[in-house]
């Protein structure tokens, strides 16, 4: 009982180290920088009060702006360098690649707590391109073009009514270290450090960055760096219950696999929304906090929360569900209600089709269970309710309670499946992640080779950084690591 109350509690702590709270409309801002390229000309011209011309799109919540021209907002001058037409837009460097760059440092940002990041150059190209993905020439000027990119675009909530100033913009500083060599030194938290020769960036958000976490800013402290504090409990329970921040799944945003980088904007949306929806347990049945419902013996909730055997599970595994929580917890939502699966995790403009056939690609993707609880007590598989659909049996659909269900501890597979380790330091290389999961343990290289089938000098030379260590070797690597009976020292002697 003990042993597996000890593995429950390790998996909801390893869940929590995968996810990071973001503010709802924050993660809805890098989401559209995916396609903020091909949308800016279509967005409409606004006048701010000092007669400059900005690029706006707005929503109920909040506005995304880009400037159409040397703006001088603050004290910074903003310079696009490109009017806001097709050929313009297209020389911009927005995309799927700047999105997991404000990913990487929204993620650098709270787990620092300090508004002034250290980016390195290295680490950025594992993300951007994947780790021992090929890069293009001219990579470290890309890097910056992305970043002063995404020092053009403003945000903030529409209630405001005002334009774009100085703390709008989602960066205050991106400076390339290349240029000024006396800054060009790694900091106390640079991943990189005594890994061989590398550059930096100096990266300093505002707090249009944050959203709402800005209210997690530490009142008094002296410092050139506004200091958070991410942990205050009583702050981030006020901001849950007004629904005003969410919680992202890291490996999906900045996992290292060329799967995970060659990931469609659609798919990973698609995940990101269904981690948003994991069902967590009565609060005190949890033994660490956020640790999610399992659900054992296929006995799940019915369309009217009764418990009831559901013959799509298996009797003999053990599963989490994505199906909500507050008082419908676990019970799932319909297909097309106004705040159903569709708006969920493909969005308002997305067919009920679309929404099924995505469904049946990430079921494929990661072993998915999709269970449909009918009003007249019948279970639904998904291609049942893809049948309802094309037949526009729309009445039926709207009768049907659509679940998620998942093996226990998926998330572990998920990750490693998406190029992410469970190192507590963001954006750590995946050489230096081995290397420390081998100290962590006790294991010997020499042994660690020699069950990799590499040769032993070849790992000392990934491990120290004078080769790249292929993301497939480095996978094969923390695998074997994260084996619960290890070739530690004490075993080594035996």
């Amino acid at each position: 009982m003990v042993g597996a109350l000890g593995s429950f509690v390790g998996a909801a702590m390893q869940l929590q180290r995968l996810m990071r709270i973001v503010s709802r409309p924050n993660f809805e801002m890098f989401s559209l920088l995916s396609g903020l390229g091909r949308q800016l000309p279509r967005w409409p011209e606004v006048r701010a009060s000092d007669g400059t011309m900005w690029r706006q799109f707005s929503t109920k919540e909040w506005w995304l702006a880009v400037p159409s021209r040397s703006v001088d907002v603050g004290r910074q001058v903003v310079h696009p360098g490109r009017e806001c037409s097709d050929r313009c837009a297209r020389r911009s460097r927005f995309g799927s690649k700047t999105e997991r760059l404000a990913w990487l440092i929204h993620h650098h940002v709270v787990h620092s707590g300090c508004a002034t990041i250290q980016l390195s150059d290295r680490e950025v190209a594992d993300c951007l391109w994947g780790a021992g993905g090929c890069r293009p020439d001219h990579w470290r000027g890309e890097i910056l073009q992305r970043l002063q990119t995404l020092q053009t675009v403003a945000a903030g909530l529409t209630k405001d009514g005002s334009l774009p100033k100085s703390e709008n913009l989602l960066l205050e500083e991106a400076l390339d270290c290349r240029a000024v060599p006396e800054d060009d030194r790694c900091w106390d938290r640079c991943p990189m450090r005594g890994t061989g020769a590398h550059h930096h960036y100096i990266v300093g958000v505002t707090p249009a960055f944050l959203g709402s976490l800005e209210l997690c800013r530490r009142p008094g402290v002296e410092s050139e760096s506004a200091r958070y504090n991410f942990h205050d409990k009583r702050i981030l329970r006020r901001l849950g219950k007004a629904n005003e921040i969410t919680r992202v799944f890291l490996p999906a945003v900045l996992g290292e696999s060329r799967e995970n980088v060659g990931l469609t904007s659609p798919i990973r949306q698609m995940i990101l929304g269904l981690f948003r929806e994991l069902t967590r347990a009565p609060r005190r049945e949890q033994a660490e906090p956020g640790e999610p419902l399992r659900i054992e013996g296929a006995v799940v909730p019915d369309f009217s929360g009764k418990p009831a055997f559901c013959p799509l599970l298996d009797p003999n595994a053990r599963y989490v569900v994505f199906g909500g929580n507050g008082y419908r917890s676990g019970r799932g939502y319909k297909v097309n209600s106004p705040s159903g699966w569709r708006l969920k995790l493909c969005g308002i403009d997305a067919s009920v089709e679309q929404t099924l056939s995505q469904l049946r690609v990430l079921a494929e993707m990661l072993s998915l269970r999709i269970v449909g609880a009918s009003k007249s007590g019948q279970w639904l598989t998904l291609g049942e309710l893809n049948c309802f659909a094309s037949r526009r049996l729309q009445g039926q659909l709207d009768q049907v309670h659509v679940r998620v269900y998942a093996p226990d501890r998926c998330w572990i597979e998920w990750a490693r499946q998406f190029g992410w380790s469970f190192s507590e330091t963001p954006g750590m290389p995946l050489f230096q992640r081995v290397g420390l999961e081998c100290r962590r343990r006790e294991w010997q290289q020499r042994e660690l080779a020699r069950r990799m089938g590499i040769a032993p000098s070849t790992l000392s030379r990934y491990l120290s950084g004078e080769r790249r260590m292929p993301a497939e070797i480095a996978n094969a690597a923390l695998s074997l690591l994260s084996e619960p009976t290890g070739l530690g020292a004490e075993n080594l002697r035996q």
